[in-house]
């Protein structure tokens, strides 16, 4: 019996090796590709994270320091009413004689001191000052008409009022607290107080944050960096600042745009 020989031929070379070549050629790029693939999604979801983090973090700083100026101005908050209850001072705002006007000075000045705010004060209906707790200092605000104060206006007619602004008397910033003062029903009068707010900034400061606190109008009223106070954070109309202006809320100040923090590129050596 004879064997075919062409039953053994061996396959051709090219086809037992096409299989490796195949794996040698296309498996490394593969590998490359999904390494990137996989380094690229992972880059993703980390900075996606990250910056959502930093974004909660951040958050909750901010109620934190909402929640600490609101703190330190309620400190004040019962002040202005509670001249209501100081008779002397009815009788003074119903007929201001120098004698009654001296006696609320002294009270004023040691109501004042034990608070430690920074002026306490008590305005007829017209807007002027008949008693005032710095009574013995030369920039006193005895006798100034302060009528045009944005606090005067809305305390005239019973709202609260709250105002931050730069003093026309002595130019010395504060946050003030009005409250219309009432007799049978009627305003007769207008009790303010004015805090100053400097200790927060003096805290972020020590604890290097970076924070601001900007009023309705979009100042910034407070700053752990003092160049910024008193700066816009939107930008105003010339009929905002001239109005701004006439109340000399910010006395003169300019109140300009505050200008977004200066960006410096990436050293070469880390771009590559």
């Amino acid at each position: 019996m004879k064997c075919d020989p062409t039953l053994y031929r061996a396959a051709p070379p090219s086809l037992a090796v096409k299989p490796r070549l195949i794996r040698h050629l296309f498996l490394p790029p593969l590998v490359i590709a999904l390494m990137i693939g996989l380094g690229y999604i992972g880059f993703w979801v980390s900075e996606h994270y990250g910056i959502r983090s930093l974004s909660e973090n951040g958050q909750r700083q901010l109620e934190l320091h909402a929640r600490a100026v609101e703190s330190e101005i309620s400190k004040y908050t019962y002040l202005p009413s509670l001249l209501e209850l100081e008779s002397s001072v009815s009788k003074l705002l119903d007929d201001p004689t120098p004698q009654t006007r001296q006696t609320v000075n002294d009270y004023l000045e040691g109501l004042n001191r034990r608070s430690r705010s920074r002026a306490i004060y008590v305005m007829d209906t017209t807007g002027r000052v008949l008693a005032t707790s710095n009574w013995r200092d030369v920039d006193s605000y005895l006798g100034e008409d302060l009528s045009f104060r944005a606090y005067f206006q809305n305390a005239i007619r019973g709202q609260p009022g709250r105002f931050y602004g730069i003093g026309s008397t002595n130019g010395e910033p504060g946050y003030y607290l009005a409250h219309g003062l009432e007799e049978h029903g009627k305003i007769i009068g207008v009790a303010v107080v004015k805090v100053r707010l400097e200790a927060m900034e003096e805290r972020w400061q020590r604890a290097r944050l970076e924070a601001f606190v900007s009023d309705e109008n979009g100042i910034i009223i407070l700053s752990s960096d003092p160049a910024r106070r008193l700066k816009s954070v939107v930008p105003l109309s010339d009929e905002t600042k001239e109005k701004l202006a006439r109340s000399l809320q910010y006395y003169w100040f300019p109140l300009n745009e505050l200008q977004p923090l200066a960006r410096k590129p990436w050293p070469k050596a880390w771009r590559n």
